[in-house]
């Protein structure tokens, strides 16, 4: 199995600065969204492997989590309910945020290509052309493409066939309007089971997708049955150190573990899930951008104390060490992400 580590910080930092910019925007509906999430039924099995849930490890923002036993997937203590689900990716009652992921015109669009989501289509490239594989041969399904980013970058890379699916009607008119090629196309949520189960597109790319999905185990299971995929590429998001740093700073929005973030995989529960199913771990990429949390939580602090007058200072002393800094958490499996190439059917 190939493994690779750390990701150049640099150009991230500027996309990234909206969160900065929106923080007490985001902060209160990340308050809105988890009032609703305790108010659903408890979850009672682990999200990845099924296992029963133990008593809750930690509390953040309310909402008490606990580490399985079995897997050490880490599980917030509620169900991702029809409701809840819907609520968030079938209506319209978290554009808010999805503006944060918007690009006001086409350079911009672009260069959110180029610095984010172009180095993910090099690497399933690459990825594909190790395990012998031709990447001309690929059909490749993005399942939730959101706004086509993936998507462009897919087109850019010339892979013959791509399709994108997307429950926003809004994001595939924006990402239309984008790529041009009309690549995205609108599905309806309770049609997930069934398009990934007759799907005849031989791979299958989630980015940021799976953790968002009710019934992960299932979606998984499904796929594997599906004798037409050969393989899934996705990416999810992880229980590491961004999560502690959440902890340290109460009062700052939480990218990672908050609103639709309900469950978060580790390495482990990502090698047991595949180990289930007898897939194959093709390859991996752990990067994060916990240090840019860092120096997210840090500017807000500063900022928030008008007799500090140190935040100049702050950012020009952090900034050169994010990416060595960024790169020990990565290669101990710690940090926010990780995109892998799975084989469905283990040789």
């Amino acid at each position: 199995m190939k493994e690779k580590f750390g990701k150049l910080s640099e150009g991230v930092v500027d996309i990234k600065k909206v969160f900065v910019e929106k923080n007490e925007f985001l902060l209160n509906d990340d308050k809105k969204i988890n009032t609703y999430y305790l108010k659903q039924s408890e979850r009672k099995l682990c999200m990845n492997c099924l296992s029963k849930i133990g008593n809750a490890d930690f509390i953040k923002q309310g909402i008490p989590y606990s580490v399985c036993s079995n897997c050490s997937h880490l599980n917030g203590l509620f169900e991702d309910s029809d409701e809840f689900a819907k609520s968030i990716y079938a209506s319209n009652s978290d554009e808010g945020f999805t503006e944060t992921y918007n690009s006001n015109d086409l350079s911009e669009f672009n260069n959110r290509v180029e610095k984010i989501y172009l180095p993910k289509a090099e690497f399933l490239h690459e990825s594909l052309t190790e395990d012998k594989v031709k990447p001309e041969n690929m059909e490749i399904l993005d399942f939730g493409s959101g706004n086509g980013y993936f998507v462009a970058a897919l087109d850019k890379m010339n892979f013959p066939k791509i399709k994108g699916l997307e429950v926003s009607e809004s994001c595939v008119k924006f990402g239309n309007q984008m790529i041009k090629n009309n690549l995205l196309s609108v599905f309806d949520f309770d049609q997930t089971k069934k398009i990934l189960s007759t799907t005849d597109y031989n791979l299958v790319s989630m980015i940021g997708v799976l953790e968002h999905l009710q019934n992960p185990y299932e979606i998984l299971e499904i796929i594997k049955n599906n004798k037409n995929i050969d393989y899934i590429y996705i990416s999810v998001p992880l229980f590491g150190f961004a999560v502690y740093l959440e902890m340290f700073f109460p009062n700052i929005f939480h990218r990672q573990l908050s609103r639709d973030h309900t469950h978060l995989y580790t390495k482990d529960s990502l090698e047991w899930i595949t180990k289930h199913f007898n897939m194959e771990i093709i390859s991996s990429w752990w990067f994060g951008l916990d240090m840019v949390d860092l120096l997210r939580f840090g500017s807000i602090k500063i900022s928030k104390d008008k007799e500090n007058k140190m935040l100049d200072h702050w950012t020009s002393t952090f900034l050169p060490l994010i990416d060595k800094l960024q790169i020990e958490i990565d290669k101990r499996y710690l940090c926010s992400e990780v995109h892998m190439l799975i084989k469905t059917r283990s040789n």
